[in-house]
């Protein structure tokens, strides 16, 4: 007698080969992802209290910051330092600066950007199922299927979205630099007030000292009746004068070295127990030398500011930007095969589609893109001559300062030869010893004017260096 077969075992039948058909596809989807490595989250709060003492805990004389200084290959044989150069608070100043460190970052976000754009569209699989419970006559009441998305696009565009990201990433490595610049001539700006304040303290204490001498002689005349009261009076308010400005140069002094250890990204008191070194300004650089040649500058400026380079490489975003647009003009083909088990029913599926212009192909974006490349491209020639008439007008304003200051030796080296001449004189007898006191007064307060000669002139050497953006000194 046949064996009959009932319809409660024929869905028992069905529903287990399509729960083993659902079972192996869930696996093969499961499996699918573990060709990729992920990755995980790990969290970076910022501690407030930390970083907090961190800050206030530096000292210029770790050695952390001797361990800085050595990888940068400077001298550290002798730690501490007995006297900081310039070039040395530069480096630490750049290791230290926040705002640097942000440009970094910026920099690994667009390096980043450029791992994004060289990627492949990746496949989408996606995956339904449904149960019908209602389905009767042997009837699977299952319904799954998948569906493989799959993106056509043109190699030219993966290439743009490289290239923009490169360019993308130039501008911020650029912004890097230009901010190394910007710490650099904050601590020069600082460093030259610094020194400026002491050597002005030196001067003016001397002063004192021969004010004082002159006042003594004075006062021992006027017991004498050999001078009126007008005159002592007079050498007094000179000596209340000088005391004035020994009192506002200290508090000169206490701000210019203040100012500097901000600059570099010290407590305000980072530096007040450390010595510092002024052979940098040992000697003022000669303009007629090769490398201050006025055509020289500008070509350094043009190719080597970063700023200039910046705004040449904004061109390039733009260009690279408008290269994107026309080559969206050409849509992307989207292919979409897939497999439906529809209640005992298996149906394949093969689904195509793709953008398709009718009234216009992507002129509105194009468009925009070559009104921005043109608006970078003026700016860029903006700046160029901005930068060449920087240089040259710095250059100008530092041989005036050399011109006026070789006008203040002249005039320093009369009043010198005159004091030979009054030395020769009190020694023979024929004047006394207040007049060679007052002459090396007049002359100490000629170096004195002399030396702000000099420090405008630094400061338009400085200036001169921030036009061209690079240290023209060896």
């Amino acid at each position: 007698m046949p064996a009959v077969v009932t319809s409660s075992s024929k869905m028992k039948s069905c529903g287990k080969r399509v729960m083993n058909k659902l079972f192996l596809f869930l696996l093969f989807v499961l499996l699918l992802p573990s060709c990729s490595e992920y990755q995980t989250y790990t969290p970076a709060p910022i501690d407030i209290e930390q970083t907090t003492r961190e800050y206030r805990t530096l000292d210029i004389k770790s050695s952390e910051v001797r361990n800085w200084l050595e990888e940068s290959d400077q001298d550290v044989s002798v730690w501490p330092k007995a006297q900081w150069d310039v070039e040395s608070l530069v480096l630490v100043g750049q290791h230290l600066n926040v705002d640097l460190e942000a440009a970094k970052a910026k920099i690994k976000v667009a390096e980043a950007g450029e791992i994004t754009a060289g990627q492949k569209l990746n496949p989408k699989l996606e995956v339904s199922t449904e149960h019908h419970s209602d389905q009767f006559d042997g009837v699977s009441p299952w319904t799954f299927g998948t569906i493989f998305s799959w993106v056509y696009q043109r190699p030219e565009k993966r290439q743009i979205r490289i290239d923009y990201a490169k360019a993308v990433t130039e501008v911020a490595r650029l912004k890097e630099f230009e901010i190394k610049w910007q710490i650099r001539d904050r601590i020069m700006d600082n460093y030259l007030d610094t020194m400026a304040a002491i050597r002005k303290k030196e001067m003016l204490l001397v002063e004192r000292e021969t004010v004082q001498d002159a006042l003594d002689l004075l006062e021992r005349s006027l017991e004498l009746g050999q001078v009126s009261d007008f005159e002592i009076n007079s050498t007094r308010l000179e000596m209340q004068r000088l005391m004035l400005a020994l009192s506002k140069i200290n508090t000169d002094q206490i701000r210019a070295r203040t100012q500097l250890a901000l600059a570099t990204s010290l407590q305000a008191n980072g530096l007040d127990d450390v010595d510092l070194d002024n052979r940098y300004f040992a000697q003022l650089p000669d303009l007629n030398s090769i490398d201050l040649e006025l055509d020289l500058l500008q070509v350094r400026a043009l190719v080597e500011r970063p700023d200039v380079l910046g705004v040449l490489s904004e061109y390039v975003v733009a260009e690279a930007g408008l290269h994107r647009e026309i080559q969206n003009q050409y849509p992307d083909i989207k292919l979409s095969p897939g497999f439906i088990f529809d209640q005992d029913d298996n149906l394949w599926t093969l689904a195509g589609a793709w953008a398709l212009p009718i009234n216009a192909i992507n002129e509105g974006p194009i468009a925009e893109a070559e009104a921005r490349r043109k608006v970078k491209a003026q700016e860029f020639l903006s700046f160029q001559k901005l930068v060449l008439g920087q240089v040259h007008e710095t250059r100008i304003r530092y041989r005036s300062a050399l011109e006026t200051l070789h006008e203040a030796d002249a005039l320093i080296r009369d009043l010198e030869d005159r004091d030979v001449k009054i030395q020769k004189q009190y020694d023979l007898g024929y004047t006394d010893r207040l007049t060679v006191i007052r002459n090396r007064l007049e002359i100490l307060m000629a170096q004195r004017s002399r030396f702000l000669l000099e420090l405008n002139a630094w400061r338009e050497f400085a200036g001169m260096e921030d036009a061209a953006m690079r240290r023209l000194t060896n």
